[in-house]
């Protein structure tokens, strides 16, 4: 998300996420041997004063693996950092790893593909996930660490019109259920 004011090269910058520290080593030190020195400590999670590019796609169909290559590649071209789809038609839960993005998705429990949620995240954001939430076929949440606290994604794909008002209903209070208290330090975000 881009806000007025930055400049173009601050939203081309991608948010990066730095695992634990590793060693560095230095050449020299008058011995003629490598010695370890501990890394610069850097705060595991998103770096919310970085752009962060979120979209949301109904993709209509995303029930086999062979279409995530394609997927992942839309996603990379256009820089994009989270996604909610919509529509993916996948059964059961689970996650899955296709370039440079990791998949969670939440679908029908009893194997028919119809509905289904996932959440795409980067590669790079990948390690800041804490927790993965499928409720059902039509609301799933993540939840992230940033450098201020949590973030919740929650992707859904709501009913339309023409369906039964218990079924709408009854999917406005499940999405009560799982939509965190507010506190501070907690960002919430709705794909």
């Amino acid at each position: 998300m881009t806000s007025a004011g930055q400049s173009p090269r601050e939203s081309r910058t991608l948010n990066q996420v730095v695992g634990p520290p590793s060693p560095t080593f230095s050449y020299g030190g008058g011995r003629g041997s490598a010695e370890a020195a501990p890394a610069r400590r850097i705060t595991p999670g998103i770096n919310l004063r970085r752009v962060l590019r979120v979209g949301s796609w109904n993709v209509l169909c995303l029930s086999d693996d062979h279409r995530l290559p394609l997927l992942s590649g839309e996603l990379s071209r256009l820089r994009v950092d989270i996604v909610g789809l919509s529509e993916t038609r996948r059964p059961g839960s689970g996650e899955t790893s296709s370039g440079g993005y990791t998949y969670y998705w939440s679908g029908m429990s009893n194997d028919h593909r119809v509905r289904g949620v996932a959440i795409g995240i980067s590669s790079k954001l990948q390690p800041s996930v804490v927790e993965v939430t499928p409720v059902d076929e039509r609301i799933m949440r993540v939840r992230m660490k940033h450098t201020l606290g949590f973030m919740s994604l929650v992707a859904v794909y709501a009913p339309t019109e023409m369906r039964k008002t218990e079924e709408k209903e009854m999917f406005y209070a499940k999405l009560d259920c799982i939509r965190p208290v507010s506190s501070s330090g907690h960002t919430h975000c709705l794909v």
